[in-house]
């Protein structure tokens, strides 16, 4: 083996030379990486720092959406932060790939209520009994909810399920009601910033605008690969960030503006026009979850009669209640991540209300 690196090296100086180099960075830049891990694993408090979970193992990838829970499964999620327990819960989907809502007299119920959103929607965190569809089923006994929610989702599979005319045909017939959950995220999410590529394990759907009307033009990896692939595989990397933060240019935080929230709110009128069209008897419910700040500035750019507000942002912060009664401390950019059950309470009982009002 000697003699025939030897050999090769003779042979092949420049080769060789570029080979020993290469080999040579990788294992700097594997050593280094191991220090800044090692470094903050030292600093980090026992139930601080990144959360870890199995979460992705209840999930798949899927066409158009990108990804979706695993049809007929179950996952009994445990998210932890240096080796404390935050949340441990129970997820059981159906074969529609939705989460499993538990209800009591299913038959009796006159209207639907089918929910689209994110991890708020799905009900990252709690049980399949306390999410804010199934208990939307216990404080009314007129809906039967149904829970198209997943983590991760933003406005765009939103919109992509809505205007998708087979999806819809699948919903319950009869009279009922969509409900889309907006969080501020989701503005992140159909921008597809920095964060966003980095954070998401799959490449989520990318939406544009052309002629006034809104297009699906594939994903946030078409949209620039070279961009895409440095924030979802480096950005994840301590010695990239330490030296975006150190050594790189300070740039302040880029906050979604009026454009940003423009096309949100032209997506939701979108998606809004789209199911009207194929299920006119089903009306359109835009609920804005609580401690959401952009609320108002969405409420205020939806004019149409085939969408009815709900405005929740300021609901929580009625109660008086701490916040560690109603979140997790789970989230990785923020100090409090998702809702609790008893968060979802207060928000499904303040819904039934209104939706009984609205009829």
């Amino acid at each position: 083996m000697k003699n025939l690196l030897l050999n090769f090296v003779r042979l092949h100086p420049n080769l060789a030379a570029i080979l020993f180099g290469s080999i040579t960075a990788v294992a700097m830049l594997a050593a280094a990486e191991a220090f800044f891990r090692t470094a903050l694993w030292l600093k980090t408090a026992p139930g601080e720092g990144p959360a870890v979970s199995n979460f992705y193992e209840i999930v798949e990838p899927f066409p158009v959406l990108g990804y979706h829970a695993k049809p007929s499964s179950f996952l009994n999620e445990r998210l932890t932060r240096r080796g404390v327990t935050i949340y441990t819960a129970n997820y059981h989907t159906d074969a529609q790939s939705r989460r499993i809502t538990p209800i009591k007299h299913e038959e009796q119920r006159d209207f639907f209520a089918a929910f689209f959103g994110c991890s708020v929607t799905f009900g990252t965190g709690v049980e399949d009994g306390e999410t804010l569809p199934a208990q939307l089923g216990t404080y009314s006994d007129a809906y039967r909810p149904l829970n198209y929610g997943f983590p991760g989702y933003g406005l765009q599979q939103v919109w992509l399920q809505l205007t998708d005319k087979s999806f819809v045909e699948t919903l319950p017939t009869g009279k009922g009601a969509v409900i889309y959950t907006y969080i501020d995220d989701h503005l992140n999410r159909l921008l597809g910033t920095p964060a966003v590529l980095t954070g998401w394990n799959y490449a989520l759907p990318w939406l544009t605008e052309e002629n006034g009307q809104v297009r699906h033009t594939g994903t946030f990896r078409d949209r620039d690969l070279l961009r895409y692939y440095v924030c979802r595989y480096l950005g994840r990397m301590h010695v990239y960030r330490f030296l975006e933060n150190h050594l790189a240019a300070a740039h302040p935080v880029q906050i979604p503006g009026t454009a940003a929230m423009d096309f949100a709110a032209r997506v939701i009128q979108d998606a809004a026009d789209k199911l009207h069209a194929v299920r006119p008897e089903t009306r359109f419910c835009l609920l804005i979850f609580p401690n959401c700040g952009s609320g108002g500035d969405l409420r205020a750019r939806i004019d149409s009669p085939l969408i009815t507000v709900f405005d929740y942002s300021n609901l929580l912060e009625e109660t008086g209640l701490p916040k560690d009664e109603l979140w997790y401390r789970d989230s990785a950019a923020y100090t409090w991540g998702h809702p609790k059950a008893a968060a979802y309470s207060y928000v499904a009982e303040q819904l039934a209300k209104d939706l009984a009002a609205s009829q």
